[in-house]
């Protein structure tokens, strides 16, 4: 270990964030709610027609599953959420036989997709009738763009030990690439935007809730706790940077995992939610397996895009370094590891998100968007938290300052 340095020596490490893209705009933004009242009698009236739509008994299995996925596209199934609920049991209870001809592959995905985003635990077996019989996938597939596409978002949904679907997202990705560009014009395009962010891992449209301010103390509490458990993380953190100690991996990451926020920000998060109960604020401190799998997640996505500029301004401590040194590795092989450890950890999630569950939907939904919050902010490997003109700007913009009104 590095000696201390004395109190003069001691350089607080510049993080020359860039400046802010939008100077005052965002003080004078009108609110979104005069139009939203504006058009409040046209809205009902159509989320009356949605209603009937989802509703009809006479709606076959294929025709409402597209239309859900349809709704979930436009940031707009909130407003259907209790009728969306009720017919995915409905359908799931059904026991569809997918071996059925009938159904081919942009169907049976569509449908995993959507039971597994629900919590449904659709067996991935299903799409054993596309392999051959060297147990790959078939190769007339590759003429079925958007059955293809349908596998690919699909395969996101998967948990640990389901190799078909870790095989259907290899053969996927790498025939979707090759034939992207031979296809009509619409479906290409949906396909390259596929390819760099999967719709699983994206950032859907959060309805915010009121905070429910009688009763729920406690909820206080948990987050008071939380913050102090941040707080001495940081304290650790400030002792290596002084000291110029890099720690070996696993402490670096005891450390990390709490420090990288995502912990704070799921409790704190919560105290709006006026489902969240003590019971589940007490599963959260436990740091539960779903929590867990996040924050990991956010630490090595994380420390992947920021590893450059860490070093730039002085810090010895980072999860690249340390890992590298434990480990033999070079950069190369350590950044593939971290992408790994994030992999291992979405499909701990998909796990987790599995009915039936003790805990609240919507708390496993917080934890859920929160992290695919961290996947778009940290795409393509660029630090969109520190430089959002590089990730997050056209974000903020569709959601802001050009949003579709719902």
């Amino acid at each position: 270990m590095a000696p201390p340095q004395s109190q003069a020596e001691i350089q607080r490490p510049v993080a020359n964030f860039s400046p802010s893209l939008w100077g005052d705009q965002f003080i004078k933004h009108g609110s979104i709610a005069k139009a939203a009242q504006k058009h409040s009698n046209a809205v009902e009236e159509c989320k009356n027609e949605v209603m009937d739509m989802i509703s009809a008994a006479e709606n076959n299995l294929v025709d409402t599953m597209k239309l859900i996925d349809t709704l979930e596209r436009l940031g707009i199934s909130y407003h259907f959420e209790e009728e969306i609920e009720e017919k995915l049991q409905h359908f799931f209870n059904l026991n569809t036989d997918y071996s059925d001809e009938s159904y081919d592959l942009y169907t049976v995905a569509l449908h995993f997709r959507l039971f597994r985003q629900h919590g449904h635990r659709l067996s991935s077996d299903i799409f054993g009738r596309w392999m051959d019989v060297n147990g790959k996938f078939q190769e007339s597939l590759k003429n079925d763009g958007k059955g293809l596409l349908s596998l690919y978002e699909a395969s996101y949904l998967r948990t640990r030990g389901e190799t078909i679907l870790d095989d259907a997202l290899d053969f996927a990705t790498t025939t979707l690439k090759s034939i992207a560009p031979h296809l009509e014009s619409l479906l290409s395009k949906q396909v390259v935007h596929a390819l760099i962010q999967p719709l699983h891992y994206g950032n859907p449209r959060i309805e915010a809730q009121e905070l429910g301010k009688e009763g729920r103390s406690y909820a206080a509490h948990y987050a008071i706790e939380s913050l102090k458990e941040l707080v001495r993380s940081y304290h650790v953190e400030a002792k290596w940077f002084i000291q110029g100690y890099l720690p070996p991996f696993e402490e670096y990451l005891k450390n990390a995992l709490i420090t990288c926020t995502y912990c704070y920000h799921t409790t704190t998060a919560l105290l709006g939610d006026k489902s969240a109960t003590k019971k589940d604020f007490e599963w959260l401190s436990e740091k539960p397996k779903m929590l867990v799998a996040g924050l990991l997640i956010c630490r090595v996505i994380d420390d992947i895009a920021t590893y450059e500029v860490e070093k730039e301004r002085g810090q010895s401590a980072t999860g690249i370094e340390s890992y590298m040194r434990d480990n033999g590795a070079t950069i190369e092989e350590a950044v593939a590891k971290f992408f790994e450890i994030a992999t291992d950890a979405w499909k701990d999630i998909n796990e987790e998100c599995m009915r039936p569950s003790p805990y609240s939907r919507d708390v496993l939904m917080r934890i859920l968007n929160l992290e695919r919050i961290i996947d778009v902010t940290y795409k393509g490997n660029e630090d969109g938290y520190t430089q959002p003109e590089k990730v997050l700007k056209p974000h903020i913009v569709a959601l802001f300052v050009d949003p579709i009104e719902m």
